[in-house]
């Protein structure tokens, strides 16, 4: 007897065309990624593969019965009114030329007539054959999500893989010619991958599909049939139920159960893979290669240039306006300059150049200054008036400039500083 998780798997892989709700399978791949990418490369994995015919078999019609008109061995037929599925299985390989070429080591071959509810609806007979092979993955993780595609599957077609049915005693042994194995540690590498399976497993699985015996189970998976009269209570075989579902029954009823077969293989792998059986020198991990992102800057010096030439220019600018005027005093820093402004016309003129600030306050010192009107009704201005006189130079001078002229008070200040030195 197989596994309970295998035997599982197989009802809900076939089962799963009558609920189009129902999740589709999935490996439990356990993975981790250290980067924000992982690429974990190449890789393979014991599955089940298979087929179903393309078209119907030949059939015959014999004694309001259809019969399969190459396969004597089958016990199988459909009543010609009221027969509407009809199914079966065993070890056998099969007969239709474009399944010949593609099995591998026979797991299970089922053979089933097939008709819809509808009336004078078309018979088909299919068969459909299981068998052990190797498939080759290759996957990534982005963002915690692990992102799987299955490359290639291959089996063994030699004569010597064949099976032979419930008898079968020897492993069935895979050799792919190639071995993407990658563990950290490559000398634990082998030259060549062997991907096995027990005799007592392959014969488990094969008696769950097509054993009579009921100390085993109570019907073989693969068997079953129903009229056109049917109803739930007499459909006790899961995959006549799965296939009578009403909206099987309205389209290809052939292309649903090529579609359940297909689903159960698939299913099947999938068990397979969360419960992998390794040898002692093959190791179950598969490592990969972490990728984590970076920022990175790229420079385009020539979009740069002018920035950089405008920046320069500047610079070189402010530096020469300095060293030019390192000499000058600041003007905003000094109201002199506004002071000045405000005298009257005569007094401005008799001051002379005041062009610098250390002229202007050379001519403001010792000078006395009150605000006059110009004319009756006109704006007021400052009015310059000298102050006394602190020395003999200072009074000579003053009394000979022509300062004396505006400055009256002033030179008069001067005469009586020298009258009183004298």
């Amino acid at each position: 007897m197989p596994l309970v998780n295998m035997m599982g798997s197989i009802q809900s892989g076939f089962g799963s065309v009558a609920d189009s709700t129902q999740r589709k399978a999935s490996a439990s791949t356990i993975a981790t990624c250290s980067g924000d990418t992982c690429d974990f490369g190449v890789y393979q994995s014991l599955g089940v593969c298979g087929a179903c015919s393309s078209g119907s078999l030949p059939i015959d019609l014999s004694d309001g019965y259809y019969v399969l008109r190459t396969m004597d061995d089958v016990d199988l037929s459909l009543n010609a009114i009221e027969g509407q599925v009809n199914l079966t299985a065993d070890g056998s390989y099969p007969v239709s030329s474009d399944l010949k070429e593609q099995v591998g080591p026979l797991l299970v071959r089922s053979v089933a007539f097939l008709r819809s509810r509808f009336a004078n609806s078309t018979v088909v007979a299919k068969e459909c054959a299981a068998w052990w092979c190797v498939k080759t993955y290759a996957s990534t993780m982005t963002n915690g999500t692990l992102h799987e595609e299955m490359r290639e599957e291959r089996t063994d077609r030699s004569p010597g893989a064949r099976t032979t049915g419930d008898s079968q005693q020897d492993s069935i042994d895979l050799y792919p010619p190639t071995c993407p194995i990658n563990p950290s540690d490559q000398s634990a590498v082998p030259k060549s991958c062997d991907f096995f399976v027990g005799a007592e497993s392959h014969r488990a699985i094969q008696n769950f599909f097509i054993s009579n015996n009921p100390n085993l189970f109570s019907s073989p998976f693969f068997t079953g049939s129903v009229t056109m009269d049917w109803n739930t209570s007499n459909v006790t075989s899961l995959p006549v139920a799965a296939l009578l579902e009403p909206s099987n029954f309205d389209g290809d009823i052939g292309a649903v159960f090529d579609e359940a077969f297909t689903s159960m293989l698939r299913y099947m792998t999938v068990s397979l893979r969360d419960q992998p059986t390794y040898g002692p020198d093959y190791p179950g991990w598969v490592y990969g290669k972490a990728f984590t992102r970076e920022t990175a800057f790229e420079v385009n010096w020539a979009w740069l240039s002018y920035p950089i030439i405008v920046v320069a220019a500047s610079i070189a600018f402010l530096a020469l306006t300095i060293v030019l005027n390192r000499h000058d005093e600041i003007w905003k820093s000094s109201v002199l300059a506004i002071m000045f402004h405000s005298f009257a016309d005569d007094d401005r003129r008799a001051l002379g150049d005041l062009n610098t600030t250390q002229a202007m306050r050379a001519a403001t010192r010792d000078q006395k200054v009150q605000m006059e009107k110009q004319d009756p009704g006109g704006q007021w201005v400052f009015r310059t008036r000298a102050g006394k006189p602190k020395t003999h130079a200072e009074a000579k001078k003053m009394v000979g400039s022509g300062a004396s002229r505006i400055f009256g008070h002033g030179s008069e200040f001067a005469r009586e500083f020298l009258s009183d030195r004298d």
